[in-house]
């Protein structure tokens, strides 16, 4: 099934907005590896989405690699939070803050179903009927 194009023209000026407001927005501290990593990955992300948005069944791979990086990005949220020193765990700190508790949530929400989708290409156990009636 191919989605209407109005997602294509409504998504693609939302990607392209998002791509020159990101690197203006208030970070902490900047350094060198943090800004080329943010560049190079709004890039990639708001160049693949207006293909998977044009035509998810030609540009297949831009919707892979799209949930790929959503399941690498929590995934490292995750590890940071949970492996490397100073990671707390306190149920009482403020629920819009980066803690353990919240990376967790976030991969069972976000990552795994990311990861299924990267792997299967959907987010169903039924398989995808054919033309033909065969599964």
């Amino acid at each position: 099934m191919r989605r209407p194009r109005w997602y294509f023209w409504v998504g693609t000026p939302a990607c392209l907005l998002c791509l020159l407001v990101l690197p203006i927005l208030p970070w902490d501290e900047w350094s060198s590896t943090k800004s080329v990593c943010i560049a190079v990955c709004s890039i990639v992300f708001f160049g693949l989405a207006p293909l998977a948005l044009f035509d998810s069944r030609r540009f297949w791979w831009a919707t892979r690699t799209l949930t790929a990086m959503i399941f690498l990005t929590y995934a490292a949220y995750f590890i940071y939070e949970w492996f490397l020193p100073g990671a707390k765990v306190s149920p009482g700190k403020c629920k819009g803050a980066a803690s353990p508790e919240s990376a967790l949530f976030s991969l069972f929400v976000f990552a795994l179903p990311a990861l299924w989708y990267t792997i299967f290409g959907r987010l169903t156990l039924r398989k995808k009927k054919t033309g033909d009636g065969a599964e």
